[in-house]
């Protein structure tokens, strides 16, 4: 190496030099001093988070399970022929039809409450 060039610091055996940001160190320490069952649980967080398609799919099922009707045939039809088949998830597009369908459905498409008969 020539003399001019400035090396960088080693730290902890990694050959680059790390950025030091005092709030991400604080962020560590506390999530550090957490204990098992909150680091599992937000463990099981990030999880279900990370793959929130599989339990929209899972609800979809079982209210079709609950209800059984024709109605409510029709998200889990979406689910087996389209959402599951879409590499690598369903688009916003697909979610928002859903979303809107079951709106629609239960009857909140009109956007305010219906008056009740006397």
């Amino acid at each position: 190496m020539p003399s001019g060039s400035p090396r960088l610091p080693q730290t902890r055996g990694s050959p680059c030099r790390r950025l030091r940001i005092p709030e991400l160190e604080e962020a560590e320490l506390f999530a550090e001093g957490q204990g098992r069952a909150l680091r599992l649980l937000r463990a099981v967080y990030q999880c279900v988070a990370a793959h929130s398609e599989l339990l929209c799919y899972f609800i979809i099922i079982l209210n079709h399970m609950v209800t059984a009707s024709a109605g409510s045939l029709v998200l889990p039809v979406l689910v087996f022929l389209w959402a599951m088949l879409s590499i690598p998830r369903p688009s916003k597009r697909f979610w928002m039809t859903a979303i809107v369908f079951t709106e629609v459905g239960r009857g909140r498409g009109g956007g305010g409450a219906r008056p009740t008969a006397p």
